[in-house]
């Protein structure tokens, strides 16, 4: 039996997702896993470094919070640093994977910004933290909607960086669930060659 525990009340957080392109197995199970470790350790030390925590594997992909469970208020600005390393990151090790792989890795990013419910998971004798909500299945969405290599931002969070990171509009999208077309932007770079940090 699955439920909650130790719920929190909603909280303002974000939601990084990524997922690797281009992945196959072909090489064997044992390459696939080795592979998937390289990958996993450079996103988690770029969320790591920018205050993140690390909520979920899926394999080729990973979810993280920024302001859970401790607060931040430059959360939204955190998750683009982390998101942008992250990019950098593989396409610094990208020559090197593929002529030990035999593939190049691309990313794809989502990040929104919201409310969500983080809590334990507890299944039997077993207990994992998770969230959920609307604004984990938005990210999750833009993710997916994301070219290979780029990172989407969701409008709520594009409000909260304007100006300190330059953006692009990449169109409005039907998402499952919103009665509204959504807008997307795609993060470039920061609005400066310095690392900005948020205003208060």
């Amino acid at each position: 039996m699955t439920g909650w525990v130790n719920a929190d009340k909603q909280l303002r957080c974000l939601r990084i997702w990524s997922a690797l392109l281009q992945f196959s197995e072909r090489s064997g199970e044992e390459a696939a896993y080795s592979l998937m470790q390289r990958i996993s350790a450079l996103m988690t030390d770029a969320i790591h470094e920018e205050g993140g925590t690390v909520r979920s594997f899926t394999g080729d992909g990973v979810m993280a919070l920024f302001g859970v469970p401790i607060a931040l208020e430059d959360a939204p600005l955190r998750a683009c640093r982390a998101a942008l390393d992250i990019q950098q990151r593989i396409s610094s090790a990208a020559a090197e994977i593929e002529t030990k792989y035999g593939m190049r890795p691309l990313m794809r990013i989502g990040i929104n910004t919201g409310p969500m419910i983080v809590g334990e998971m507890r299944s039997g004798a077993s207990t994992s933290v998770t969230a959920i909500g609307d604004t984990v299945n938005l990210a999750s969405r833009l993710q997916s909607l994301a070219e290979p290599g780029r990172v989407l931002l969701s409008e709520a969070t594009h409000r909260l960086v304007q100006g300190l990171v330059q953006c692009g509009p990449a169109g409005e999208y039907e998402i499952k669930g919103k009665t509204e077309r959504q807008k997307a932007f795609h993060l470039d770079r920061f609005a400066n060659a310095r690392r900005a940090s948020m205003q208060h």
